[in-house]
């Protein structure tokens, strides 16, 4: 993108970001590749969206840079730089593609600017005005994807035991949710549909126990504490000794 620098007020690259679960991606332009400017460009990113726990790279010197390093490590991102071509396909297929969409809509402008309307070029050439259609509904039970890495077959979903409520549905494309636990404490971030697994509890379902933490008689009935399997501690509750099954 250096030749067209000229007609975009000094702006030589662009980084861009996808996020491997989602394939949702993030393009911001950047004048030069020196630490400062890329965090201050990713930083960008960062207000948009979740913070990720690992940041896969190809080998490009610019992202061993002290002070971006140094930024990722304050943010406790593990990074790492690809080294093998599955996870460097995929954004180079995005890149490729958002290539020939920034062709495209030169040719139909007849301009070689982007940089002002580089966020709309993602959408270019789509059905933009498509409705957008939320698979999920405010109250609805789901649990969390975690990325679970397996050997050449990219990242597979596993999902937590604990089970979390949707509270509000944000429009965008591709849209988001915001969800909260049992004690309706709101998760920070939204998440993506993809990282997201409706449930069907109800009051009859068995919730397992991860360990028996002490025992009490009680108005001549026996209780347990019990760690339930998944949850934080916060939920460690006392619950009727005849409740707990040993189910095999």
């Amino acid at each position: 993108m250096d030749s067209l620098s000229k007609y975009n007020n000094g702006f030589k690259y662009v980084l861009t970001v996808i996020d491997v679960l989602s394939k949702y991606a993030w393009a911001e332009p950047i004048k030069t590749k020196t630490g400062e400017n890329l965090v201050k460009t990713f930083e960008k990113i960062l207000k948009k969206s979740r913070k990720p726990e690992t940041f896969h790279t190809d080998k490009g010197t610019e992202f061993m840079n002290r002070k971006f390093q140094a930024f990722l490590k304050k943010h406790n991102i593990r990074f790492f730089t690809t080294q093998n071509e599955t996870k460097a396909s995929i954004v180079d297929r995005f890149n490729r593609t958002l290539k020939t969409k920034m062709w495209k809509y030169f040719t139909a402008k007849n301009t070689l600017k982007y940089v002002d309307i580089l966020q709309k070029l993602k959408l270019y050439g789509e059905q933009s005005d498509k409705p957008v259609r939320f698979k999920f509904n405010i109250g609805d039970q789901v649990r969390i994807s975690k990325a679970k890495r397996t050997f050449k077959k990219g990242y597979l979903p596993n999902w937590t035991e604990e089970v979390f409520t949707i509270t509000k549905r944000v429009l965008r494309r591709p849209p988001v949710y915001k969800i909260a636990d049992f004690d309706d404490e709101e998760l920070k971030g939204t998440f993506y549909e993809q990282e997201l697994q409706r449930v069907n509890k109800t009051d009859s379902d068995f919730y397992r126990v991860e360990e028996v933490l002490g025992s009490r008689i009680r108005n001549k009935r026996k209780e347990y504490f019990v760690k339930w399997l998944g949850y934080p501690d916060k939920f460690n509750s006392w619950v009727p000794a005849e409740s707990v099954k040993d189910i095999k």
